[in-house]
């Protein structure tokens, strides 16, 4: 099933939703990621990853020129749709949105304790230009891990190796991994928003952790490419492992230098502003509490 984001109503089929079933549990397996590692250091990532073949007419698992086919949004936003093939060789659907964060600021929002859809949020955010879903949740719609909103702080780093987050400081936005450049002291943040497990860094495939759910998924990905744009990659249907992910990434020959998995499952959604779209959600299957937005400079 292909993703038409520009059919009547932005109407998408998805498959059925997979479950948000990823656990925190800060006793990761040790030594997943080399233990002394020098600030800015890389660690040594297996590149290797699962066995992803592309599709027929598809990008293979190689440098390859950045695809055409991208659709203006407005203010530096284009989405791109295509599709990769699983380890099991099923056809999964992705949706790319590429921002320049020159024409664009970004914003996290959250209500702690409470979770909105991303319609709700919409019309809380009238003037967003994108919203999706960030940081993973409790059961009590509290966020796991950091997140920092208009410079307002809400909770604290959690204590895995394979965490990562996106951030803007000084109005530039980035990814980082928390284990191989640890937030230091007086470090300043306008927004930030973590998420597990890293899965590229440098241009390499991240080692994923086993005590992470094998079960296929909705994914939500944030990556960031060579020239410094920052990727919205979203797989609407279930079918996406955790440890396939870099290896799918890798394959759309998009030149990301990192990537972090945000919350999934059933929190997967996004609005995108598409013109002369009426319907312009990728919905989640379960309200979210906290987002990241981007708006025009």
């Amino acid at each position: 099933m292909k993703i038409h984001l520009l059919a009547a109503a932005f109407a998408l089929v998805l498959l059925q939703p997979g479950g948000c079933t990823i656990t925190l549990n800060p006793d990761v397996t040790p030594n997943v990621v080399p233990t002394h590692v020098p600030f800015g250091g890389l660690p040594t990532y297996d590149a290797g990853g699962p066995s992803v073949t592309p599709p027929p007419g598809g990008v293979p698992n190689t440098a390859v020129p950045t695809p055409s086919g991208w659709n203006p949004v407005a203010h530096g936003i284009q989405w791109w749709q295509t599709s990769v093939r699983n380890s099991r060789q099923q056809s999964i659907d992705v949706l790319v949105v590429k921002v320049n964060p020159a024409n664009v600021r970004f914003r996290v929002l959250y209500q702690p304790g409470q979770a909105r859809s991303i319609q709700d949020w919409h019309a809380a955010l009238p003037d967003a230009l994108l919203i999706v879903n960030a940081n993973y949740y409790d059961s009590s719609n509290r966020a796991l891990g950091l997140v920092i909103s208009d410079s307002l702080t809400y909770g604290a780093p959690s204590p895995r190796n394979d965490d990562g987050m996106f951030q803007v400081t000084n109005g530039a936005a980035r990814l980082r991994s928390l284990y191989v450049e640890p937030i230091g002291g007086g470090e300043q943040f306008e927004q930030a928003a973590q998420a597990y497990p890293l899965l590229m860094l440098q241009g390499q495939i991240a080692p994923i952790n086993p005590d992470l759910s094998g079960t296929p998924a909705r994914r939500t990905v944030l990556a960031q490419d060579s020239d410094g744009n920052i990727l919205f990659v979203l797989f609407p249907n279930a079918g996406v492992t955790l440890s396939e992910l870099g290896g799918m990434l890798q394959q759309l020959g998009l030149g990301i230098t990192a990537a972090i998995n945000m919350d999934g499952g059933q929190s997967t959604c996004l609005f995108l502003a598409i013109p002369n779209t009426p319907n312009p959600y990728l919905p989640g299957f379960a309200p979210v509490p906290v987002v990241l937005a981007a708006y025009a400079r």
